[in-house]
């Protein structure tokens, strides 16, 4: 079965990343952390755009490297 990610995410300064509860069953809730959020301003979400967009490129660049180094090529 393939997993579904929900399209709520929210990265928590605890190193967790949330979703929205109604995105989790109830019997699969108990005993996780809860988050609760506010919307950010626009300046805020600039910000937090600057910063997804900067992990995603690194995380491109170590998968890139990854399937180099394991197909042989440097």
């Amino acid at each position: 079965m393939d997993a579904i990610l929900p399209t709520e995410l929210a990265f928590g300064s605890d190193g967790c990343i949330y979703i929205n509860a109604n995105s989790l069953p109830a019997d699969m809730r108990e005993g996780r952390p809860l988050f609760q959020g506010y919307a950010l301003t626009p300046e805020e979400a600039a910000h937090a755009m600057e910063a997804i967009h900067m992990l995603a490129l690194n995380v491109t660049v170590e998968v890139l490297k990854a399937a180099r180094e394991s197909s042989g090529k440097k």
